[in-house]
């Protein structure tokens, strides 16, 4: 099953076992669901970076050859490349710390997360969150003409924003408790 098939299986799985008395269940359910998710997110995110560096390469192909007369390209074009080529390299490092998130792996956190319902549904509600945001994704990394690129540039940084809201707060959620 490719990966973009596996997650309405996952979620299918997840809601038949959301409350099931056996708790290995439920936590093994709960890390394919967040595997799943962070995939999917990851790769629109990919997606959306892959657009925004054809649109650099664009960009940066339009720049006239340097001459004698003007060996340096102009400053606001030279700019505008490079502000693209900036966003497509934070959208790849979205999708890097969205797939290296940690998920407990280990029995004793698998325990952590039985005896705290409340965390295990707030790290579900952080991924119906994050599977919230793909669709956004998905639209930004549509083809379009490099003119497009000042419509999206809101909507992308908004949906960056969402996204590492989501990914601060399932961080805060799964870290270790301070003994101070």
């Amino acid at each position: 099953m490719e990966r973009h098939d596996a997650w309405p299986v996952a979620l299918d799985k997840w809601l038949s076992e959301a409350r099931d008395a056996n708790p290995y269940a439920t936590a093994e359910s709960l890390r394919s669901w967040d595997n799943v998710i962070r995939n999917h997110v990851a790769d629109a995110l990919e997606a959306v970076a892959g657009q925004w560096r054809l649109w650099y390469t664009e960009a940066h192909r339009t720049l006239p050859t340097p001459t004698r007369a003007h060996p340096w390209p102009d400053r606001e074009a030279m700019a505008w490349a490079q502000d693209l080529k900036r966003v497509a390299d934070q959208c790849s490092a979205e999708a890097s710390r969205v797939r290296a998130q940690e998920m407990p792996a280990e029995d004793r956190v698998f325990h952590r997360l039985r005896a705290h319902d409340g965390l295990l549904d707030l790290l579900m509600a952080c991924d119906a969150r994050l599977a919230g945001h793909v669709d956004a994704l998905v639209a930004l990394a549509r083809p379009g003409a490099i003119g497009d690129e000042a419509a999206r540039r809101p909507r992308l940084l908004e949906a960056l924003s969402a996204v590492q809201d989501v990914l601060q707060e399932r961080q805060a959620a799964l870290a270790p408790a301070t003994p101070f």
